[in-house]
Parts: structure tokens; C-alpha cells; sequence
């Protein structure tokens, strides 16, 4: 190779770099919406995206942006708490979050919701009400929670029983909280 043909090679590498270098910072400085700004006073463990774009958050806070919040709260898409959802559970914390196709919200490690305790699972009506129709009694926690197109709910975690019944860590309900055996 001679010097001159060197010399392009290495002025053309060198321009590749730039040009890449650009490409990423502007890619990733369109990633970052710094608009959005919530913050929390302890760990989020879990999120779910609604279909407006709020997204309810779990965990083991007590406050939302300097807002009041046992342990979930909705956000608006824009970040900022959703004033009017207020569950107010007093648990340790919760954990797991799942939404039904009607709205309705599936907790994990729910211990008390206003009217009666619940011990690992409990419903939330759309408006952050507790569901006391909803009677999915089981043990100890639950670390996932997913619901099946048909309506049918999955759980997962550190319990052995569910509505009486043995069952290791994993269990089927059916859409209105009862075992699916």
C-alpha cells in the first residue's frame, strides 16, 4: 500500500468513526425523553403499560413525587401521578401487577385493602377500589402474575396453597379469582 493510499484509508476510518459516533449519540439522546421525570422514595418492582398510556406502578414506596403512595400509584403517560387512583394498601409491599381486559388490577402481596385483609393476592377495580368479589385466597407471595387471553390468570412464587387447595408455587384462577383445578 503506498503512503497516499494509507493516508485515505486512515482519513476514511477515521471519518466512519465520526460519523458513527454521531449516529449513536444522536440515537441515543432521542431515547431518552428527559421530560419524564417521576421519582419514588423505594424500589418499583413492578409496571404495566395501560392501553391509554398510563402505567401503574408497584413496590415499596410511600411516595410518588412527593405525593402520598402505599406501594402502587398510576402515572399519566407524561409521568406525572395520576391524583385521582389512590389504593392506599398498608402491606409491606406489592409486588406483582397484572390488568384485566375490563381494567380491573391483580396485586401480589396485598395484606389489607380498606374493608378486609387479603394475605398475597387481592383485586383492584379500575378506580384503585378493592374488588371484595374477587377471593383468590392463597399463602405467602407471589412474584408474577400474568392473565391469558381468555381471561384466565397465572400466578407464581413462594406459596403452597391456593382457595384451600395444594398447589407449589404455581396456580390457574379463573377470571373471577376461584382455582382452576
Amino acid at each position: 500500500m503506498q503512503l497516499n493510499q494509507f493516508k485515505r484509508f486512515i482519513i476514511g476510518l477515521l471519518g466512519m468513526l465520526l460519523m458513527l459516533s454521531a449516529v449513536s449519540k444522536t440515537h441515543s439522546q432521542s431515547l431518552l425523553d428527559t421530560t419524564f421525570n417521576t421519582s419514588t422514595n423505594c424500589t418499583v418492582r413492578s409496571m404495566v403499560v395501560q392501553p391509554d398510556g398510563k402505567i401503574l406502578i408497584s413496590g415499596c414506596f410511600t411516595n410518588v413525587d412527593g405525593l402520598p403512595r402505599n406501594n402502587i400509584a398510576l402515572l399519566n403517560a407524561d409521568g406525572t401521578v395520576d391524583t385521582a387512583f389512590n389504593p392506599n394498601t398498608n402491606g409491606d409491599f406489592v409486588g406483582a401487577i397484572a390488568t384485566q381486559s375490563d381494567g380491573k388490577i391483580l396485586i401480589s402481596s396485598y395484606t389489607s385493602g380498606g374493608r378486609q385483609p387479603y394475605v398475597g393476592f387481592a383485586r383492584l377495580n379500575a378506580d384503585g377500589t378493592l374488588d371484595v368479589a374477587f377471593n383468590a385466597y392463597s399463602s405467602s407471595n407471589h412474584n408474577a402474575i400474568a392473565v391469558q387471553l381468555d381471561g384466565k390468570v397465572i400466578i407464581g412464587g413462594d406459596f403452597n396453597n391456593v382457595g384451600g387447595q395444594q398447589r407449589n408455587s404455581i396456580a390457574r384462577l379463573n377470571a373471577d379469582g376461584t382455582l382452576d383445578t
